[in-house]
């Protein structure tokens, strides 16, 4: 179970993980605890976060990305669960640790790479003609 649950990324759900046990999720939570130390929720959700700060700490990415990949609902609940994991928000976490992927650029700003970046004109640039 504790295999299924790694090889989920901590994505499986209790009722399928004893399902493919053949426990019910009574004897599956005991057994759990009793090996582990957790509940499976609380296991796949650690399991969830480990997952995200590695992909965070491994290429650039922006947080709400990381969230989707890390299979995290939204960017909301990636930063809900770095506060309840780590102590702080996820962009901050992911500073500390060296990370200057997560720092914020100002909305509207295109870069190139971008689609739809053109060099030397940005958005909310005025072009005007000269006589």
């Amino acid at each position: 179970a504790w295999g299924r649950l790694l090889q989920s990324h901590g994505g499986i759900s209790v009722a399928a993980l004893a399902l493919e046990t053949g426990w019910s999720e009574r004897r599956l939570s005991g057994r759990f605890r009793a090996e582990i130390g957790l509940p499976p929720k609380a296991a796949a959700r650690v399991v969830r976060f480990d997952r995200a700060r590695r992909l965070g700490a491994a290429r650039p990415r922006l947080l709400a990305d990381l969230a989707a990949e890390a299979g995290y609902f939204d960017q909301a609940h990636l930063a809900r669960e770095f506060r309840a994991l780590a102590g702080c928000p996820p962009s901050q976490w992911l500073a500390e640790q060296g990370s200057e992927t997560y720092k914020p650029r100002p909305l509207g700003k295109a870069e190139p790479g971008d689609e739809g970046f053109q060099e030397g004109h940005h958005e909310g640039d005025t072009m005007q003609e000269t006589p």
